[in-house]
């Protein structure tokens, strides 16, 4: 998918194994500029070797959707579905976008592909966990159609203090 905002053309495709470098430096830059996601900064050990396995791993139950300018990553989104019958119709979804390109649309656009590649590989439902802090995430999932249902206290450790998280869910079809 190719689009362009702001005077500037972006695309979203799959990632492939030629991407494993930019990947690193891709992730290096997140886990520096965002206080919110998961990985703190320099706890990423991943080498390029590792990256490209772990790239070889994706395929129908968990993808990983990257979104591009130029040749540069400044986005991705990580979809893993249920491994067991039970929950293989759910899929866990996690994304990052490079500080400097938030709130520009980016991350909204992923989320759209996400859902499709979603439909695609069986899944009905979508879900995440979002720091309660980070309101303008959380705000930009209200708007994509989540819904909070539930509330995960002190499930993380951030500079040494205990956070909330919410889990939010989002019916697709």
């Amino acid at each position: 998918m190719v689009f362009i905002m702001e005077k500037e053309e972006f695309f979203i495709r799959e990632v492939n194994l030629d991407d494993a470098q930019n990947l690193l430096n891709f992730f290096k830059k997140l886990d520096n500029t965002s206080e919110f996601m998961l990985i703190e900064p320099d706890e990423r050990k991943t080498d390029k070797s590792e990256q490209q396995e772990i790239i070889k791993n994706f395929g129908k139950d968990r993808q990983m959707l990257i979104c591009l300018n130029t040749n540069d990553i400044v986005g991705f989104t990580v979809i893993s579905k249920g491994i067991f019958n039970r929950n293989r119709h759910l899929g866990s979804i996690v994304l990052g976008v490079k500080k400097e390109y938030r709130n520009k649309g980016i991350a909204k656009k992923l989320f759209n592909e996400a859902e499709i590649w979603s439909r695609k590989n069986g899944i009905t439902r979508l879900e995440l966990t979002v720091v309660v802090k980070n309101t303008s995430a959380i705000m930009l999932y209200l708007s994509l159609g989540f819904v909070i249902t539930g509330h995960r206290k002190a499930s993380l450790l951030i500079q040494g203090e205990m956070v909330d998280e919410y889990y939010m869910t989002k019916k697709i079809s």
